[in-house]
């Protein structure tokens, strides 16, 4: 779907965009992050304990991770509680703020993979690849 969505001069910018991280994104440290983790991920064995489980736990950035806490504000702009806890716990790298929409991209592609623009993703990407785009 996401071909049906973006378009090629979308895809470049995309392109352009990945080869300029290296001077967005500063050197930071990988940590153990969290994954998928949400209550769909609390089960229960069969004699009723409950079991968690996080099918992607994994190490990365502080900043990726916690993105998808947050992702929300962007595509909700009225819920706004979940960045400002975020804001005032922080220890991320000065900056951070105007890169969450670059590290939600890959948020928002997945979206656009399984549901389309249903939500507006595509348009979310669009305005991200904006500076990425080729002058004419």
């Amino acid at each position: 779907m996401v071909q049906e969505v973006l378009t090629h001069q979308d895809q470049r910018s995309l392109e352009r965009l990945c080869e300029e991280l290296p001077s967005i994104i500063p050197v930071m440290p990988s940590v153990l992050t969290h994954g998928d983790l949400w209550t769909g991920n609390l089960l229960a064995t069969s004699d009723g304990h409950p079991v968690l489980i996080d099918p992607a736990v994994s190490y990365g950035w502080a900043e990726v991770d916690s993105i998808d806490d947050c992702g929300a504000v962007l595509v909700h702009p009225a819920q706004t509680s979940s960045l400002t806890d975020i804001k005032n716990c922080t220890l991320w790298n000065q900056g951070w703020e105007e890169r969450m929409p670059i590290l939600y991209l890959r948020e928002s592609l997945g979206e656009i993979a399984h549901l389309g623009n249903m939500w507006g993703a595509a348009d979310k990407v669009k305005q991200v690849l904006e500076p990425f785009r080729p002058s004419s």
